[in-house]
Formats: structure tokens, C-alpha cells, sequence
């Protein structure tokens, strides 16, 4: 096992690709008999930007399935041309080629975004079983070997969902018949997403859908180069002849090997003769392992995999129906179409949408799944008010090592970055819910600076929020911090925002909830001269000023002598006695507070 890994990587590392990337350790091997898959998978780094990449090796030499040297050039070909269509029908349900083919006399190598594997892998690896729901920070971001990669209920559904809407972009938009839809063909990417590829055999479909000719399974040619005979639809077989309901039928025993421990109904062995006795037996066969299978698409799998094409469904119809009307699936398969998407659209889905549906998409893809797309997206300015209402969703929702592995690293920056108005006063608004994860270091640079900024800010929206989340901070701030830097900043605050009522109101809160962290020095020096400026013509900011002066009062150790009191207080609460405006109740509040 070691030589054969060495091999490959000493393949890669003569190939042109070793210039752009990095190669790392191997990921999946040639995928399990009876597939007839030939792709080595290694891991790898893009060398300009550390992006995470897949490399697909191809060995031309001491691969013992694809038989001698003309044959394995001919598959060498065959293998390009799938890679070249790959390239050309670019579409988030098709594998993301990054680099394309590079051969030499030993290999054909190609890079594509990270996978952990084939799904024909993936099913080999489950014992048999599908997985619970795991923790949040469960497997997210490491997928160290497709061999350590449980699927949970859910993923089957919303993976089966990605292949479905694969086809309907291939059938509908690129008019082509892929012709070898089965396990080995389908990767699972690193954030746990479904991605279709293995072009090779695909065919343009017939006008209005009408039968083409292809070439049936046999014995003359080498299985790795042709389809899964598993997975073919009798019609080619048969007659030689598909369209995109042979594309149906072998995605029909694709959802049949994800719930039959990774099996399709047939198990041909290369026999043709094997093929059509049980072919032959083919409704008995999906009888014998329905049960097996969600009520859901027992119906849909059961019509798929008919003999009659007239009765498979298409994949239009197939996206439509209930099992895949799923609202988890739905908002993750926006995520994966983001990028045709207008900004309107996404605003409003990472608003409302997501944060609706997030409690029922297992905890195990909201970092594997969904923070890969708020990461990007919190990187865009006219994105990042939006995207912050899901990240602190799940800022709330982790675990402490999961807040610092994956998420601080994307959102530290955004402190004391650049950020829109409406950016800045939701993570005002929310920032307890950082400060609950947050360690010393992180306050002192990030935070806090960020707080004394939005206290100096010209904008008066960000004003307001950073003095009204200061109350609900307080036990993050030192007495020192309070007396040095915000009390400071808040009286800045009101001299630029004395005729703003709610600004004021916000302020004579905060004032009213730092007194006991303040010193009497403090309080006579700074806090009172504040409160002697009031203008007192709002009755809810005189009401306030009251609040404060009556709990001074209480106290001495608040500072409120009798001298200034008679000095400085009185002369400015007396006048309000004959103030017309007053109603009862406050004209009462203030004649208690002189008495």
C-alpha cells in the first residue's frame, strides 16, 4: 500500500501540476470491484493561495484492471475527453475541474475543488449503516480519509437531490445523456456536497429526446472503460440505444445502493449473460430491498428502475416531489446556486431563509455545509449586514473549541475592518454573543477598539448602538476601562447628539448603569457636569435624569452633597416646577426629587 501511494505521488510530482500544487496524502485508492473507476485521489494545496484542492491520478503503467499499453492510451483518451466536457458544462452540480488534464507517458493528472471521495467509497466505508446526527464541529473542515466519513439520513437525501438537479442541468440545458451515472461517478466534496463528473460516456441526446445509438456493455473492451454495468438501463443492453431515461434508470439504482449497503439490485460480476438473468428478475429484486428504502421515494425509486423508459419519471418531475421539498434541502440547494443569485436574493435568504431552517438541518453540516458559504460571503461588503444575522446564529449555537477553531479565524477581522453602517451596529447589538466566547486577548485588540470607534463614529446609527450595548457589557469592563475610555467617549457622545432624544436616552441608560463601577471623584468630575448639561424640554429625558439624581441620592457615597445640590441640581430642576408641559405624574416626580 505504501509503494503503490509513493508511486503516485512521485507521478504527480513530475507532472506540470507540481508547479501550481502541492501534493498531500492519499485520500481514496481505485475505487472498490466491481467499479471500474481508475482515479487515485490525493489531497493538495494550490501553492499561490493554500486553497485545498483535490489531485485525480490516473497511472497508466502497473494498473492491472485496464489491461496492456494501447489500451491504457485509449483510456488515457477517453479519460481527457470526460475531463474536457467536465470543463466545458460548468455547473454547481457538476465537480468544479480547477486545472484540467496533464499527461505525460506515465499519467494523466487533473485538480479539482476538495473531495473526501467517490460515493461508491463513501457507501463501501458505512458497515452497512447510516450514521445519527453528530455535534456541530463533527468532521467539519477535516476529513482526514473517505474510509472515517459517516453519512447521516439526511445527506443521502440532500446529496440524492444534488444528483437529480445534476441531471435536469445536463437533460434540460446541455441536451446530453451522461450514460454513467452510478456511485463512482459521484464525488463527495469537502463541505459534504454531491457533485456529478465521469463525462466520459456521455452522449447528445436524440431530437425531442429520441433513442441514440450507444455502445452496450461487453466482455471485448476493458471494464474501465465503460460504464458500470451495474447501473446500465436494459434498453442498452438490449438494443443499444438510450436517451435520458437510461439516465433515470441508473439513477434509480443509485438511491437503491445508498439505503442496500452500497449495492445496485444487480450484480452482474462483467457478465453479460449474468446481466440479463437479472435484468430479468428486476422487479422481484427491488421488491426484495423497497422496505430498505424512505417511504418517501419508495414510489419514485420503484417507477425509475421500470423496464418500460414510459414510466421512469424525468428529472423535472423528480425534483418536485415531496421527499426532496424538504425546506433544509431547499435552502442548502440555494447555497450551492449562490452564485447566480442577485444580491437582493441572498440578502433575503441569509436574513429570513436560513435562519428559519437552521434548526432542522443536522448540526454536523452547519460548519461543513453552510460556514464555507458565510465565510466567502462575509467577505463582501454589500453581503456582510446580511450573512452576520446566520454567523452569530452559530457563534451562539458552538461549542467553545468550535468557535475558535472555525469561526473567530473569519470573523476576528471584522472588528477592525471595513464594514457598512448596518455591518457595524449588528455587531454592536450582538456583540455579548461574541463576548461569551471571546478570550482576553480578542477584547483588548478587537473588540473593544472597535467599540471605542463606533463611540466616535459621525454616524449617529453606530453611535446609538455602541452606547446601548454598553450596559449589557459591563462585566467585561474593568472600573478602569469605564473611567478612561467610556465615559470619555460618551460624553463626546452627547455633545454631538444633544438634540437626538433617543441618542440621549440611550446614554443617560448607560450612565445610570456604570454609577456603581465609577468613584465618587469620578462621578462629581465627569457624570454630574453631563447631567447638568442636559436639556430637559423631552419629559422621558427629564424622567431619566431624575431616575439618576434619586438613586444618588440614596447614597452618599455617590457624591451628591448638600452644596451641590443646592449649587447645581436645584437650579436646574426648579424651573421645571412651572413647566405646562409636564403632565401630573411627572410634575410629581420632579416636585419629589427637590423635596
Amino acid at each position: 500500500m505504501f509503494s503503490k501511494q509513493k508511486s503516485g505521488v512521485k507521478l504527480i510530482e513530475n507532472s506540470p501540476i507540481s508547479q501550481l500544487y502541492s501534493v498531500g496524502s492519499l485520500v481514496t485508492s481505485l475505487g472498490p470491484e466491481p467499479d471500474p473507476a481508475v482515479w487515485k485521489i490525493y489531497d493538495g494545496i494550490e501553492i499561490a493561495d493554500g486553497k485545498e484542492v483535490s489531485i485525480h491520478i490516473y497511472e497508466k503503467r502497473g494498473n492491472e484492471r485496464v489491461g496492456r499499453c494501447r489500451k491504457k492510451e485509449a483510456i488515457a483518451e477517453l479519460l481527457k475527453t470526460g475531463i474536457k466536457k467536465l470543463e466545458f458544462h460548468s455547473s454547481p452540480w457538476l465537480l468544479q475541474v480547477l486545472h484540467g488534464a496533464e499527461e505525460n507517458s506515465d499519467s494523466v493528472v487533473f485538480v479539482t475543488e476538495r473531495v473526501v471521495g467517490t460515493l461508491s467509497t463513501l457507501l463501501a466505508s458505512q458497515g452497512g449503516g447510516r450514521e445519527g446526527s453528530q455535534g456541530l464541529g463533527s468532521r467539519s473542515n477535516s476529513m482526514e480519509n473517505s474510509c472515517d466519513y459517516p453519512l447521516i439520513d439526511f445527506e443521502y437525501r440532500w446529496g440524492l437531490s444534488q444528483i437529480t438537479e445534476a441531471l435536469l442541468f445536463l437533460h434540460q440545458t446541455c441536451h446530453t445523456i451522461h450514460r454513467n451515472v452510478c456511485p463512482s461517478t459521484i464525488y463527495v466534496t469537502s463541505s459534504g456536497a454531491w457533485k456529478l463528473a465521469g463525462l466520459e460516456h456521455s452522449e447528445k441526446m436524440g431530437e425531442g429526446d429520441e433513442e441514440v445509438s450507444c455502445t452496450a456493455w461487453t466482455t471485448k473492451m476493458p471494464k474501465a472503460a465503460q460504464p458500470n454495468l451495474n447501473y446500465i438501463a436494459p434498453e442498452i443492453q438490449h438494443k443499444a440505444t438510450c436517451t435520458t431515461a437510461s439516465d433515470m434508470y441508473s439513477l434509480g439504482m443509485v438511491f437503491i445502493a445508498c439505503f442496500n449497503s452500497g449495492h445496485s439490485v444487480i450484480q452482474a460480476s462483467h457478465s453479460t449473460q449474468q446481466y440479463f438473468k437479472l435484468a430479468g428478475q428486476l422487479s422481484e429484486r427491488v421488491n426484495s430491498v423497497l422496505a430498505k428504502i424512505p417511504i418517501g421515494i419508495q414510489e419514485s425509486v420503484f417507477h425509475l428502475v421500470n423496464q418500460d423508459t414510459r414510466h421512469r419519471p424525468t428529472a423535472r418531475s423528480l425534483v418536485q416531489i415531496s421527499y426532496f421539498g424538504d425546506p433544509a434541502v431547499q435552502a442548502l440547494q440555494f447555497l450551492e446556486s449562490l452564485n447566480s443569485k442577485d444580491t437582493n436574493q441572498k440578502a433575503q435568504f441569509f436574513r429570513n431563509s436560513l435562519l428559519e431552517v437552521f434548526s432542522i438541518i443536522p448540526r454536523k453540516l452547519w460548519l461543513q455545509q453552510i460556514w464555507p458559504f458565510l465565510q466567502e460571503e462575509l467577505t463582501k461588503q454589500e453581503m456582510m449586514a446580511a450573512v452576520l444575522e446566520s454567523v452569530i446564529f452559530l457563534v451562539q449555537e458552538s461549542s467553545q473549541l468550535e468557535y475558535e477553531t472555525f469561526i473567530q479565524p473569519h470573523t476576528r477581522p471584522l472588528f477592525s475592518g471595513p464594514k457598512t453602517v448596518q455591518a457595524s451596529v449588528t455587531l454592536l447589538e450582538q456583540m455579548p454573543i461574541f463576548l461569551e466566547k471571546t478570550n482576553k486577548k480578542e477584547l483588548e485588540q478587537d473588540i473593544l477598539p472597535m467599540l471605542y470607534m463606533a463611540m466616535e463614529s459621525s454616524m449617529s446609527q453606530v453611535q446609538m448602538a455602541a452606547v446601548s450595548v454598553v450596559p449589557t457589557i459591563l462585566d467585561y469592563l474593568c472600573d478602569e476601562i469605564i473611567r478612561t475610555e467610556v465615559l470619555p467617549r460618551a460624553r463626546n457622545v452627547y455633545s454631538t447628539n444633544e438634540k437626538d432624544v433617543k441618542i440621549v436616552l440611550s446614554l443617560l441608560a448607560c450612565i445610570a448603569k456604570i454609577l456603581d463601577k465609577l468613584d465618587r471623584s469620578v462621578i462629581i468630575d465627569e457624570v454630574l457636569p453631563l447631567l447638568f448639561e442636559m436639556r430637559l424640554t423631552d419629559v422621558n429625558i427629564l424622567m431619566t435624569v431624575l431616575e439618576i439624581y434619586r438613586v444618588m441620592l440614596s447614597d452618599k457615597k455617590y457624591g451628591l452633597t448638600m452644596t451641590i445640590l443646592a449649587t447645581r441640581v436645584l437650579p436646574v430642576l426648579t424651573p421645571q416646577m412651572v413647566n405646562q408641559q409636564l403632565d401630573i405624574e411627572t410634575y410629581m416626580a420632579v416636585r419629589s426629587t427637590i423635596q
